[in-house]
């Protein structure tokens, strides 16, 4: 079991929530962390100096418990980057001390991280700390507040020509293209072999039983507003907690729909059941669909972006609301640094 005064550290546990963790403990006490069989954190405060008889006792314990609270302090503040919070970085891992073993040898130990300190070198990083976090995830969705209103990279109104905007407006023509030619005649046709396929072939399907083509279909043709649409309301109209859990929900099966659409038009037995005049037109569709999840799910591109503050806002809506008024200050202001919007996409 934990001890009482305890936080465990997760990808999910964020800067406001340790501090509130360091707030309510005594700054003259020291951290230490268990490390589950899993792999999993938990930072506790220890209870005091006591006598140091158990200290002597299980000496590898406390040491390890002490490298393991510097390892959960640089995963919560994401300082693992010197270039993030070069000054948090160093006053952690500079807790970092060779200890002799013998007279030949060293192992690594680690100071004592005493929370007065910890929480002191915290205030002084928060500013970076959520100026850094802006700028990778928010300029990676490329919004743009000059307006007043956020403009997505699927805005119509976004006369934005960044290469990650392009790519995403010209990959919705071409799918709409290939999409219309589904359309119309043979449709109930597809559908049967649709449902046909997918009831003998897939599990999890997203789709509702006997329409999955139809929704497929409007599905691909409408990815882009769909998207738009909860993304203007997170970053326009800042939702209450539980719808923005719902939107973050809705977010995740556009993604997820275009994840199965993709997979179901590029398997060839399912393209062979369907009438063969369809057939070119259902390869090309997958094609499209291929070329937008490969768009999107750029390494910490597009994808990445929305999964990580749709999260936050999750996790933690108070951090996800001040990151966001950072962002849009910052935005609005033209005072985010030099070369702080990065092309990811390569495109």
């Amino acid at each position: 079991m934990p001890p009482t005064h305890s936080l465990p550290v997760t990808s999910a546990t964020t800067f406001h929530q340790l501090q509130d963790f360091l707030n309510s403990a005594n700054d003259e006490r020291s951290l230490h962390a268990k490390t589950g069989k899993d792999g999993s954190l938990v930072l506790y405060v220890s209870k005091g100096k006591g006598t140091g008889f158990k200290q002597a006792l299980f000496p590898k314990q406390f040491q390890a418990r002490r490298i393991a609270a510097h390892r959960a302090i640089l995963k919560i503040t994401g300082t693992n980057s010197r270039g993030q919070n070069a000054a948090l970085h160093a006053s952690i891992t500079s807790g970092f001390i060779p200890k002799e073993r013998d007279e030949a040898n060293f192992v690594m130990d680690a100071a004592p991280l005493v929370v007065g300190d910890l929480k002191s070198n915290l205030s002084e990083q928060i500013d970076l700390h959520q100026q850094a976090f802006a700028e990778r995830y928010f300029e990676a969705i490329e919004l743009d507040f000059d307006n007043g209103k956020a403009q997505t990279p699927f805005s119509p109104e976004n006369e934005n020509t960044t290469p990650l905007a392009k790519g995403l407006r010209d990959a919705m023509d071409d799918i709409r293209n290939a999409a219309h030619q589904l359309s119309g005649s043979e449709r109930k046709d597809l559908r049967s072999k649709t449902a046909d396929f997918i009831e003998r072939n897939v599990k999890n399907c997203p789709f509702n039983p006997s329409h999955e083509y139809e929704e497929i279909i409007d599905s691909s043709l409408n990815f882009d507003r769909n998207i738009n649409s909860l993304l203007k309301e997170i970053f326009e109209r800042r939702p209450h907690d539980k719808r923005m859990e719902e939107i973050t929900i809705e977010l995740a099966n556009n993604f997820k729909n275009l994840k199965f659409s993709m997979d179901l038009l590029a398997d060839k037995g399912f393209v062979e059941s369907c009438p063969e005049g369809k057939r070119a037109g259902l390869t090309m569709l997958g094609k499209q669909l291929t070329a937008l999840h490969e768009l999107l799910n750029q390494p910490e591109g597009f994808y990445t972006s929305i999964g990580a503050l749709t999260g936050l806002a999750i996790n933690s809506p108070a951090d996800f609301r001040s990151y966001l008024n950072k962002f849009k200050s910052n935005f609005i202001h033209a005072n985010l640094p030099d070369g702080a919007i990065v092309d990811e996409n390569g495109i």
